[in-house]
């Protein structure tokens, strides 16, 4: 199993929004990765080992980052706390209002401390 390079998938809020509800599945997300990828074959280099002992891999198409790709048309947000990397491209998605950034939703790092706090 491996992880996506710097990013985060993302957690809607509570509310009962059909596109956030789809926004936050994994098979929407495998869907749009899938769409991008179509016939051709990923190169993933790993990157690292999470502290889970998960392979952290960064996946390109070309030269096209699957990581960028994603945060950039708001299907993830930028894992800011461990990299710069695409923090422009979350602004970007952010700025045009792109995938999540369209609607009200919960910072994947916040909901998982509200989580602990339960």
């Amino acid at each position: 199993m491996f992880r996506m390079l710097k990013k985060h998938n993302t957690y809607t809020s509570l509310k009962r929004n059909p596109i956030a509800k789809q926004l936050r599945t994994s098979k929407f997300k495998i869907k749009i990765i899938k769409n991008k990828i179509a016939d051709k074959i990923p190169e993933c280099i790993v990157k690292d080992k999470d502290r889970y002992q998960r392979l952290v891999a960064e996946c390109f198409i070309g030269k096209e980052s699957l990581s960028r790709f994603m945060v950039r048309e708001g299907y993830a947000v930028a894992y800011s706390q461990y990299s710069k990397d695409f923090i422009e491209d979350e602004k970007y998605a952010k700025e045009n209002k792109l995938g999540i950034w369209s609607m009200n939703f919960q910072m994947p790092s916040e909901y998982r401390k509200s989580l602990r706090n339960k």
